[in-house]
């Protein structure tokens, strides 16, 4: 852990000792998550797509990515987007409960190791800036931000921009969310040319607006990208061996 880590750790530490947390789930005094709710998270197994990280019944590259290879590397999601997981990605986007990114980052930080890629700069998915402006803040910025401290890479929030206002990809099916987010990103040539990238977001379902913004970046003349999200739609419950 970098020395910036270690500082803005400290200060969310100051934070919860001036203003006592409670558990956003089942509000028990002391943990912004407690360890109770925090076993209900559930993380997604093996085997995935060792492309789009979409869970399958073997470790194959899947028909999809074979037939439409996306313009990323690497997708990965740690949680399902289901029960308690969903219910923390909700509140940190809609509820202001900015705090709660440091915890979900914090969770993030040795699934991200586990994966052993070689990145120079992470980037937030961005939002429209209007979008910003009236959320107040980007929750994907917010999980990206400790992680780069961690890792000590650079954090870029200016090398990729999002420069159509889609709409809200929720009620779209598959097909729709593709031609959403078609040219919806610009990326920095001279900020991400020749660099292994990091993109961050919340939640992945059909992968879209990730791949988007991945053309975006190989575009601009990214090496390699690799993606990350906090959670994943699962469709049906699709091979989740939970038990």
């Amino acid at each position: 852990m970098s020395l910036l880590s270690k500082l803005y750790t400290g200060i969310w530490e100051g934070v919860d000792w001036v203003f006592p947390p409670s558990c956003f789930n089942c509000q028990a005094e002391g943990e912004r998550i407690c360890p109770e709710c925090l076993a209900d998270f559930q993380e997604l197994p093996p085997p995935v797509c060792p492309v789009c990280g979409r869970a399958q019944k073997s470790a194959v590259v899947c028909a999809q990515c074979q037939h439409h290879p996306p313009y990323y590397d690497r997708l990965r999601s740690m949680f399902a987007y289901q029960g308690i997981a969903r219910e923390a990605v909700q509140r940190l986007k809609y509820q202001n409960d900015l705090g709660l990114a440091e915890k979900l980052a914090g969770l993030l930080m040795p699934y991200l190791d586990r994966q052993k890629w070689q990145f120079d700069i992470i980037i937030p998915l961005p939002l429209f800036h209007q979008r910003q402006k009236e959320r107040g803040y980007n929750q994907a910025a917010l999980l990206a931000l400790p992680i780069a401290l961690n890792f000590g890479v650079k954090y870029l929030l200016s090398a990729l921009v999002r420069v159509k206002d889609t709409r809200s990809q929720v009620g779209l099916n598959e097909l729709e969310r593709w031609q959403n987010v078609a040219d919806a990103f610009w990326a920095e040539e001279h900020l991400i040319k020749g660099k292994n990238l990091l993109l961050v977001d919340d939640v992945s379902t059909t992968g879209a607006t990730i791949n988007a913004a991945a053309l975006a970046l190989r575009r601009a003349g990214a090496l390699k990208i690799y993606c990350l999200t906090f959670a994943r739609t699962i469709k049906g419950g699709a091979h989740l061996n939970l038990a």
